[in-house]
């Protein structure tokens, strides 16, 4: 009987004999069903919320921008400097706090699992729902196929 290919694409080749996905190779005469799953995304971890980025500005305020009001009672050009340094500080972290970004959330994953006479196992993992659906069709094809 002539092998017939119902799908061939991105390293994947579903055949009514063979499943080969990647470097794997599995018997369609094994699989007993298949089945698509979701795995959600991980989540991004915040790096400061809303109030804590108020809390370091209104700090970085207080205490830098009174210290460069204090430096600038006494005359001098050192007074002056260290008052000039704390306003470029004071700038710095005001900028760096308010252009913190949180973590991005990963992208959710679709799945397919197949279940053999040794037990499950998920054979792939793509964020490409349409091509995960075109691979589960090609598989249950190749299941109805081989009779």
């Amino acid at each position: 009987m002539k092998e017939q290919i119902f799908l061939s694409e991105k390293r994947i080749k579903v055949t009514n004999a063979r499943l080969m996905i990647k470097d794997e190779t599995y018997s369609i005469a094994g699989i007993i069903s298949v089945k698509s799953g979701f795995v959600p995304g991980v989540k991004g971890e915040k790096t400061y919320t809303f109030r804590d980025k108020l809390k370091i500005i209104f700090y970085s305020f207080v205490f830098l921008g009174g210290f460069s009001q204090i430096c600038l009672l006494f005359s001098g050009f050192i007074s002056n400097f260290v008052s000039l340094i704390s306003l470029s500080l004071m700038t710095l972290v005001i900028y760096v706090t308010a252009t913190a970004k949180d973590d991005e959330d990963g992208a959710p994953a679709y799945s397919i699992s197949l279940r053999t006479a040794s037990g499950e196992l998920r054979v792939l993992e793509n964020q490409d729902l349409d091509f995960v659906q075109r691979v589960l069709k090609a598989i249950n094809s190749a299941i109805v196929a081989r009779g």
